[in-house]
């Protein structure tokens, strides 16, 4: 079992002049969860997992990294809640969010962390949604959910970038290559707007309209992005854009639909009175054992394995999504 004192905390208190006692195996062994208890993101980083779960032992959130076979506990993060994390294709660098407004950066795998410099940022309340490039120039976005703005992350800090053609943005997601944004709907009543693409770090944009009003979530999939229409409808009809210009019908499910995901760029889970694994050969009755009320938060790959956060512990597939089971953990 990984001791909560290993982990590192970003909390800034001066490091003592020697190394303080390990606590007992006792008291450390009652306190400490040895796997994530309450998980609210997940990241592939390079050839593990990266979770982060506010975990009731310190009223924090905790890092977990995972092997395929052991957790361990990496970092302990001061906020309650830290449910945004985005990490570089090379699975150093990384960045990771609360929703009260913190930004925090590593570049050694999670191990350590540094509060990140938002250049120019307005007195106020603000959320920030996280999206790594793979760009060397500019390796991270951010876009402030409540103001509206996006930023760009030079290696460095993160500095204010405008654009006349998105204007206030409301969500940001990675799909390959790419970085799309969804701008505010304008206009009273209106719900929908039409997302923009960018390849070359934002000083080109062409758009994704979605397939259908009144829709503004995308599910992004690796090179892949889905979108569901009518999801509170008797029937939902799934959309799929492999190149973030065009959409294809994917599939339809029956049920009115309250929770989905996308685990592949050729799989989405979709969760309502009933759990269906949608992929091009069709549709499938799944059973992730989920309660109907569970949430899904986040979805990653490893390899073949898939992996859930559904806001309690991780559950792993190993079959595309067909079945699902806790994440096992050794324990150390």
């Amino acid at each position: 079992m990984a001791a909560r004192c290993s982990s590192t905390r970003d909390d800034f208190a001066p490091e003592p002049a020697t190394p303080a006692p390990s606590p007992t195996e006792s008291s450390s062994a009652t306190a400490d969860p040895v796997r994530p208890t309450h998980a609210l993101t997940i990241e592939a980083a390079s050839d593990r997992v990266l979770v982060t779960s506010n975990e009731e032992d310190c009223g924090c959130s905790v890092l977990w990294r995972y092997d395929g076979e052991t957790w361990e506990r990496l970092h302990d993060f001061t906020e309650e809640y830290v449910d945004r994390l985005a990490m570089a294709p090379d699975g150093r660098s990384g960045w990771a969010a609360a929703g009260g407004g913190r930004i925090w950066t590593t570049g050694d795998g999670g191990e350590t962390w540094k509060q990140a410099v938002m250049t120019g940022e307005e007195p106020g309340e603000h959320s920030y949604l996280l999206a790594a490039t793979g760009d060397p120039a500019w390796p991270a976005w951010a876009v402030d959910a409540i103001a509206g703005t996006m930023w760009r992350f030079d290696g460095d800090r993160f500095a204010s970038v405008s654009s006349d053609e998105i204007g206030a943005a409301q969500d940001l997601i990675q799909v390959g290559d790419a970085l799309v944004v969804t701008p505010r709907p304008e206009g009273e009543g209106n719900v929908t707007s039409v997302p923009r693409v960018t390849r070359d770090g934002g000083r080109t944009w062409s758009e994704l309209p979605f397939p259908c009003s009144g829709e503004n979530s995308l599910m992004p999939a690796g090179t892949a992005v889905f979108s569901l229409c009518r999801a509170d409808e008797a029937a939902a009809t799934v959309y799929r854009s492999t190149d973030l210009s065009s959409w294809q019908e994917f599939g339809s499910v029956q049920g009115h639909l309250n929770d989905r995901v996308a685990l592949t760029d050729d799989a989405i889970l979709l969760r309502g009175e009933r759990e269906t694994l949608l992929t091009e050969a069709g549709a499938q009755k799944v059973d992730t054992g989920l309660s109907e009320g569970a949430e899904v938060w986040d979805a990653a790959r490893v390899g073949d394995t898939l992996y859930l956060a559904p806001g309690g512990e991780v559950l792993a597939s190993t079959d595309g999504g067909r079945t699902w089971e806790p994440s096992p953990s050794v324990q150390q």
